[in-house]
């Protein structure tokens, strides 16, 4: 089954929105296809976006790539997704209003579109996340010199981006700069690591699940942050490690080279969770609730597969860091 593709003489945000909704469920049995559609819709918003650009200020005066970032540039979104994003553009110039500009336009259309915006600002409307291709540069190897938590926390959301559309070669440049930066410093992986060892308890002393105790997500279960993030944490880590492009967690796992082929026997366990968040996913609360689970809707077999999941996933992060701190001791 192949996705439906968008007619590139869509002249709304509103056309592609309604796109979008009359769609999407159609990609509900395919965790793979629906973030091929995503992919579609964003890419759809990016093309009127620099359509209306041009119209207003020109054409784009540097060869640009536009990338996404967190659970789109994993490719592990659901039916409803937020937004993380950003922009590179080539070094001929000083041209960082114009692609700012752009950016606005682009949150703009995704927001119109039914993609939240992101809480922590990490969209190309943001200079931080829209630079030149040596701006960058310089950013990420300030982020890394500076080895603080929100700053190695910026360099794993950077890594997991993906372009959706403009030149690759852009965002490969910045990735080998990336790459180059842990070859000079090993020990940045060790850093790398301590920055996400946190874990979210999901089970009492008494085996029992632990829902969240505040808040809108009281007496739910995260399902994003306490089953799947370690694995998530961990193939990145790996991908860290051996310099790897990929950006989803499976091709993370599945790229792992032979001697450290003792971490891809999780890879069916992963798809196996991503499937199952897919089919529990409430979209009647919106965006906010779309990773929670309610667990008194649980079957005592769920709950049982959901605590080993959990087990498994820290057992993962242990073994991934022990295995990487012994490879990349200062």
């Amino acid at each position: 089954m192949a996705i439906s593709i968008i007619d590139d003489s869509v002249t709304s945000y509103k056309d592609i929105k309604r796109w979008k909704d009359e769609n999407i469920l159609k990609y509900r049995f395919s965790h793979q296809l629906l973030n091929e559609f995503h992919d579609e819709i964003m890419c759809a918003v990016v093309k009127l976006a620099v359509k209306r650009q041009e119209s207003e200020r020109g054409k784009a005066p540097a060869h640009f790539s536009f990338f996404v970032m967190g659970s789109g540039g994993r490719s592990e979104q659901l039916y409803l997704s937020d937004q993380d994003h950003g922009i590179v553009f080539s070094t001929s110039g000083n041209h960082q209003s114009y692609f700012l500009e752009l950016g606005e336009e682009i949150v703009r259309g995704l927001a119109l579109c039914g993609y939240e915006k992101c809480e922590g600002k990490v969209m190309s409307d943001n200079p931080v996340w829209n630079r030149s291709e040596d701006d960058w540069k310089r950013q990420i190897s300030d982020w890394l010199d500076e080895e603080d938590w929100d700053s190695l926390r910026h360099v794993s959301i950077f890594f997991d981006a993906r372009v959706v559309f403009g030149d690759p070669e852009l965002l490969k440049a910045l990735k080998q700069h990336l790459f180059n930066s842990l070859s000079a410093n090993p020990g940045l992986i060790t850093r790398l690591t301590d920055n996400v060892q946190y874990i979210k308890k999901g089970v009492g002393m008494l085996g029992n699940i632990l829902p969240s105790q505040a808040g809108k997500e009281k007496g739910l279960l995260d399902f994003k942050e306490t089953v799947l993030f370690p694995f998530v944490n961990g193939a990145r880590l790996l991908a860290f490690s051996e310099h790897r492009l990929e950006t989803s967690t499976i091709s993370r796992l599945q790229s792992l080279p032979a001697h450290l082929q003792q971490f891809k026997s999780v890879q069916p366990l992963v798809e196996k969770m991503l499937n199952y968040r897919m089919r529990k996913a409430d979209l009647s609360k919106g965006y906010s609730h779309i990773h929670l689970i309610d667990q008194t809707e649980l079957s005592k077999e769920e709950k049982r597969e959901i605590k080993l999941w959990m087990k498994e996933g820290t057992a993962f992060m242990k073994d991934v860091t022990a295995a990487l701190k012994r490879r990349h001791r200062k």
